[in-house]
């Protein structure tokens, strides 16, 4: 029981999160969600590594390549540094 109250809470979160960011953005919330979904089936966790040597991090994947730019505004992953 306490997987399926898991994973309504996680799936709430995450609605909010991709409802806040579309609405912000002008980007469908579905749309969000879908990549996600894609990406790494909506493991905020995620680290995948690439054969250049790059990394992919968290729920968008979002490419290691970015991290310089990232940190320009004040974020990074504390796994790549």
């Amino acid at each position: 029981m306490f997987w399926l109250f898991n994973l309504l809470f996680v799936s709430i979160a995450f609605s909010y999160c991709f409802d806040q960011a579309g609405q912000y953005y002008s980007v469908s919330p579905r749309l969000l969600y879908a990549i996600a979904k894609v990406e790494n089936s909506l493991n905020w966790r995620a680290l995948n590594r690439n054969k250049n040597g790059t990394y992919d991090i968290g729920l968008m994947q979002i490419n290691s390549r970015w991290i310089p730019v990232l940190r320009r505004y004040g974020l990074y992953d504390d796994r790549l540094i």
